[in-house]
């Protein structure tokens, strides 16, 4: 079931589902989420992404202020923006974030993002420029909308999002980038000890096999 404006109402003054929480962006049956003051923009020094490297992943993207002057996002660019808002989805409860229509009109594209209950934390939202020419986004813009539906049941206690060890953005706050499996980041994380003279054993060789 889509959660309609009471029910959305009723969540944010009891569980802070959102916040801060302003009535004029409520709507019928989602609620108007506001660009932040950061935006995150693909490093041009990485010239290949590998996804099983940790220092290209965690090197992807740097931290650009939006001035009062806005942030203008060239043509055929994709960058990560933050929200204003943030959200404390209840157990029983999922999200789904939803582009404007109004923007994609506009050749600016927000990509669709889920977000599993019991989610805490500031989202970083997908957003690419179609168009030949630059757009120009600005603090506060409402710039996606945020759908709320009732679950039948509630998860089971270890597949809640808030308790999976592989959720590396359950209360970010702070920019966090693409992220390993725990498994895979821990054999890095090893061979990476190893070569810096930690650890130096059986297993720490053995794992160099993994490389």
């Amino acid at each position: 079931m889509i959660l309609t404006d009471k029910e959305i109402r009723d969540l944010c003054e009891k569980n802070d589902m959102i916040s801060p929480f302003k009535e004029e962006a409520l709507q019928s049956e989602s609620y108007d989420l506001s660009i932040g003051d950061k935006v995150y923009v693909v490093n041009q020094n990485i010239r290949e992404l590998d996804l099983d490297d940790k220092l290209s992943l965690d090197n992807l993207y740097k931290e650009v202020k939006i001035t009062d002057k806005g942030f203008l996002i060239n043509p055929k660019e994709y960058v990560l923006v933050s929200l204003n808002e943030a959200l404390n989805i209840p157990e029983k409860i999922n999200a789904h974030i939803r582009p404007r229509t109004r923007f994609i009109r506009a050749g600016l594209y927000v990509s669709a993002q889920h977000c599993n209950s019991t989610y805490s934390g500031n989202l970083k939202i997908g957003v690419f420029n179609f168009l030949n020419i630059p757009i120009r986004i600005y603090k506060s813009k409402k710039i996606c909308q945020i759908i709320f539906e009732e679950l039948e049941g509630i998860p089971t206690d270890k597949k809640q999002y808030k308790n999976k060890e592989d959720a590396p953005y359950q209360n970010e706050k702070e920019f966090v980038g693409p992220k390993l499996d725990p498994e895979t980041q821990r054999k890095v994380d090893e061979i990476v000890n190893y070569f810096i003279g930690e650890n130096k054993n059986e297993e720490n060789l053995i794992l160099l096999e993994w490389l």
